[in-house]
Formats: structure tokens, sequence, C-alpha cells
């Protein structure tokens, strides 16, 4: 996982080290974006890299049958644990389109965080300024 946060931010961990796993860096990922956003950082970046996922010349690739499903699943993980850390606040977590949106509001009911394409005009309404929400792409 890469964080894009400003390292000489006073809040930045001087000494962060590198997780033990992929879920750990998940994890490691939402609470630095947490305190990103409890610290007033209006964006946070977070993107996750994962070698079977990426090629350094086109970018993402999901060569194996599954693969995004799995890459879904891996931004719900975030996503869970940004609302944890997050407490009170909404997190709405913006997808690709409106079809992926869909289809992951159906798999899943459960979610603790908003699930909303990035076209939707309804996520750009649920997330106004001011109103205390925390957008993930």
């Amino acid at each position: 996982a890469l964080f894009d946060l400003n390292l000489h931010h006073p809040s930045f961990p001087l000494s962060l080290v590198l997780p033990d796993s992929l879920l750990d860096a998940l994890v490691q990922a939402s609470e630095a974006t947490h305190r990103a956003i409890q610290d007033g950082c209006g964006r946070t970046l977070v993107e996750l890299l994962l070698p079977e996922f990426w090629d350094s010349n086109s970018g993402a690739v999901f060569a194996e049958e599954g693969d995004q499903q799995r890459f879904w699943k891996l931004t719900r993980r975030f996503a869970d644990e940004l609302a944890s850390c997050a407490g009170s606040p909404r997190i709405v977590a913006l997808y690709p389109d409106a079809g992926v949106a869909a289809m992951l509001r159906n798999q899943w009911p459960d979610a603790g965080f908003e699930i909303a394409g990035v076209g939707d005009p309804r996520a750009r309404a649920a997330c106004s300024p001011g109103d205390g929400a925390a957008e993930v792409v």
C-alpha cells in the first residue's frame, strides 16, 4: 500500500514500520487515512498496488477470473477498517461506475459504509462539503 500523505505533517509517524501482511497494510492505511482526515486533510489518496493486479507498463491488470472481485473485497476491508477507526463519521466508498456500485451493494448489504458510483449524482449529494462524510474511491 502506498500512502500519499504529507510526510512533513506533524501527525505523520516518522518511524513507519512496513506491514507484515496485506491485511496489516490495509489496517495501517486506514489508520493513516483516519489521522489525515482528523488533522483536516481535505484529500487523501491511498493506493493498493498489488503485484498480481499491477503491471508497471499498463497499470491495473486483472488476468485471472475473479481477480476483480478479490480486489473489490480488499477495498471493502479498507473501508470497513476506516469506518471502525472513524467511529461515527459517514464513509462513502465511490466505485468506478454505477454497475459496480449496484453489484457491491447487493453483495454487501451489511457494509458499514455507503456504496456509490463515481458518476452517481446521489453520491455527490451525499458528500456535500461540511457534512462530515469521508469519500473512499
